[in-house]
């Protein structure tokens, strides 16, 4: 899988050299200035302070050309819901496990910086794939019946418009933040029941989200 993904960045890089149209400048060839290896740093917290129960970790990887930032990265989720407005004997409740992957492409309106800041707008492509199971249960004829529903290849793919920045705070530390808005979800072969929620998007309620990250890189000088 990691193979796979290091091929789509690859394949986004070469994509974008010739977009940038600076074939003869030394900083905008084949290889970026520098590569930003980095964690987000809100999810976990966002997680703890939620009525679910679970965890939410993502890492990424950025290649820093002076006008384009292509990037990829890669989330791993587990998630627990519980409907407490019941009796607690009749409750539902709701897990997920799975994995997502950014595809982004950013353009950075802060070129040939010294210290590679960046202020960017950019699109993602964004995959989705999990197991989840639903559990609860329901009263019939005066009793209580007990259902049971698993999904184990769930998938769902949508886009996100994204603005944010990058600024060194000391030496090849950066951090940054940007602010994204979610759109187009598709999910697909939940042959069972509807997904609750989706791991990387949010509560499957058919409406557009807004999402804010937050991390923390490490820059690796690569040229200019």
């Amino acid at each position: 899988m990691w193979k796979s993904f290091c091929n789509v960045l690859i394949l986004c890089v070469c994509c974008v050299h010739p977009i940038s149209g600076a074939v003869s400048s030394a900083t905008d060839g084949l290889m970026p200035r520098c590569l930003f290896l980095g964690v987000e740093l809100t999810k976990p917290v966002y997680f703890l302070y939620q009525d679910d129960q679970g965890s939410q970790y993502e890492c990424h990887l950025t290649a820093g050309y002076p006008k384009w930032l292509p990037g990829i990265t890669y989330g791993w989720v587990t998630s627990c819901w519980q409907d407490k407005r019941f009796d607690p004997l009749r409750r539902a409740k709701y897990t997920s496990q799975g994995q997502f992957f950014r595809i982004t492409i950013d353009y950075n309106f802060l070129k040939y910086t010294p210290k590679k800041n960046a202020a960017f707008l950019g699109l993602r492509y964004v995959g989705c794939f999990f197991g989840d199971r639903l559990q609860g249960t329901y009263r019939e004829g005066g009793t209580d019946r007990f259902i049971e529903s698993n999904q184990s290849d769930v998938k769902a793919r949508w886009f996100e418009a994204t603005a944010g920045v990058r600024l060194q705070v000391y030496r090849k530390l950066y951090v940054g933040s940007s602010a994204c808005y979610k759109f187009g979800l598709k999910v697909t072969q939940a042959d069972h029941h509807v997904p609750y929620y989706v791991l990387g998007w949010g509560l499957n309620d058919n409406q557009n989200k807004w999402g804010i990250d937050t991390y923390v890189s490490l820059g690796v000088p690569i040229s200019g």
